[in-house]
C-alpha cells in the first residue's frame, strides 16, 4: 500500500502537535462548489511524526514504518504498521491523504468522490439550510477566510503580488467600507 499527502493539502509539524488543512483554492470557494472540503485538523505530537513521513509523492507503507520504527523504538513492527495504516486510512477517509495499492493508483481524487461515512446527503442531515442563492449550505460549509482590501496603494513591487504595478494607487471609498 502507498500513501501520500494530497496535492491540495498543507501539513505542518510543530513542537507538540501537527496541523493539516485543505488548501484547495487557497480558502476561496465558489457559490456553486458542491464538493466536500475536509477543513482542518490538529494531531498529537506522535500523529505529527507519522504524517511527517509523507510528502506529495507516494511512499510504500513498509518504507514509512521502517522509518517510524527508528523513532518509536520498543514497538513491534507489525503493531506499528497496523497503527500507521489505521491512522493514515482515517485521513484518507477525511480527504487529506491519498492511497493506492501501487504508486500509479495512489493519486488524488476529488474530495466529492469520498463518501460520507453514513452515506447521507448533507441536505438530509437536518443541519442544511437555504442560503441567499437558493442552494444548500451543508454542515461542511463555513467561513474559511475573508479578505477585504481597503487600499491597494503600495510602492512595493513583489513578484508574487496579484495587483499590477500600474493599479497600486487605489483606495476604497470610506463610506463604502463602513
Amino acid at each position: 500500500m502507498y500513501y501520500k499527502i494530497r496535492n491540495d493539502v498543507l501539513f505542518r509539524k510543530y513542537q507538540g502537535h501537527g496541523y493539516i488543512t485543505d488548501n484547495s483554492e487557497y480558502g476561496y470557494r465558489m457559490l456553486n462548489d458542491a464538493r466536500i472540503h475536509p477543513g482542518e485538523k490538529y494531531v498529537s505530537a506522535s500523529g505529527a511524526v507519522m504524517l511527517s513521513m509523507l510528502s506529495k509523492s507516494p511512499r510504500a507503507i513498509d518504507d514509512i514504518v521502517g522509518d517510524l520504527s527508528q523513532i518509536f523504538t520498543g514497538v513491534e513492527y507489525e503493531t506499528l504498521k497496523q497503527d500507521t495504516i489505521e491512522f493514515f486510512d482515517w485521513f484518507v477517509d477525511e480527504g487529506f491523504l491519498s492511497c493506492g495499492k501501487t504508486v500509479d493508483t495512489c493519486t488524488d481524487r476529488f474530495v466529492a468522490d469520498i463518501l460520507r461515512p453514513d452515506n447521507r446527503n448533507p441536505a438530509q442531515d437536518g443541519m442544511a439550510r437555504s442560503d441567499c442563492t437558493g442552494g444548500e449550505i451543508s454542515p461542511n460549509d463555513f467561513l474559511r477566510s475573508i479578505h477585504i482590501e481597503i487600499a491597494d496603494a503600495c510602492n512595493e513591487r513583489c513578484v508574487h503580488c496579484y495587483i499590477p504595478n500600474e493599479r497600486k494607487n487605489n483606495a476604497i471609498d470610506p463610506a463604502l467600507f463602513y
